[in-house]
């Protein structure tokens, strides 16, 4: 049987929406996936306030930048960080084995970063296709209050990049008008 998995972005929301997110999918444990733990535009989410929040509410706070961030200079090809190379090195692969620790303890784990949207984040494309590519099940918590598969927004990315390619096969290389 698959682990199962939920990622969550807390957005310029407050503590309370995030908190409300989670319980919709019973996640007992936040794994912080930002790099850099901390918002300006949103104090409340920066490492210690968000972690004692959490804990008030009975929630295990960690935070893994080290081993899911996206700002890595292990994995840098070409001047930007490679995801696939990122998923092989030894910190990620850490991070991987501390998960699934966590989920053999009886913990429901939900990625945490700042984007509200999946994709528009590295939880999704690096961390949750890594898990989902390893047998693991991956959900998406939205802001709208719904759950959804990771299989649901993939279809969702590729429709989009389709629909893009073909306007831009109407309209030029660039997404300019032909002469």
């Amino acid at each position: 049987m698959p682990n199962k998995l939920f990622t969550v972005g807390h957005s310029n929301g407050t503590a309370e929406k995030l908190l409300s997110l989670i319980r919709l999918a019973d996640v007992n444990c936040i794994i912080d996936v930002r790099s850099v733990p901390a918002s300006s535009y949103s104090p409340h989410f920066n490492k210690e306030p968000l972690q004692h929040f959490l804990k008030d509410n009975g929630i295990l706070y960690g935070h893994f930048g080290d081993e899911f961030g996206a700002r890595r200079s292990d994995s840098i090809i070409d001047g930007q960080v490679n995801f696939e190379k990122a998923v092989t090195t030894d910190a990620f692969q850490k991070g991987v084995q501390r998960i699934e620790k966590g989920l053999a303890n009886g913990y429901r784990i939900a990625f945490m970063c700042s984007e509200s949207k999946p994709l528009d984040c590295h939880r999704f494309s690096m961390i949750s296709r890594y898990f989902v590519d390893n047998g693991d099940e991956v959900n998406h918590i939205l802001h709208s209050d719904e759950i959804v598969p990771h299989s649901k927004l993939e279809k969702e990315m590729i429709d989009l990049y389709v629909k893009k390619k073909s306007l831009d096969r109407k309209s030029g290389s660039a997404g300019m008008p032909r002469p």
